[in-house]
């Protein structure tokens, strides 16, 4: 009896160090995930410290950055964004 205590301990302990680890995996996904989620001001300052003159920076103006989401406001522009102060 002793020895089916033992090794059912032993199996629990494999089982919850796999469950903690796949926890821990699915953590480090999530977290990944949510860092690598851009906002529009975030594409529209990456953009503008690219520009390197005023021509390019009156292109960002312009742009209309793209999330290919549902809940972007229509036709905000970087331009209308830096000069709201959001940026």
């Amino acid at each position: 009896m002793t020895e089916l205590r033992e090794s059912l301990a032993y199996r629990f302990r494999w089982y919850g160090a796999v469950g903690i680890g796949i926890l821990i995996g699915a953590w480090l996904v999530w977290a990944r995930e949510r860092n690598n989620d851009p906002t529009i001001a975030t594409l529209c300052r990456v953009e503008y410290q690219r520009a390197s003159s005023a021509a390019d920076t009156a292109v960002v103006d312009a742009q209309i950055p793209s999330l290919e989401r549902r809940d972007v406001p229509p036709r905000v522009s970087c331009g209308f964004l830096r000069a709201s102060g959001r940026l």
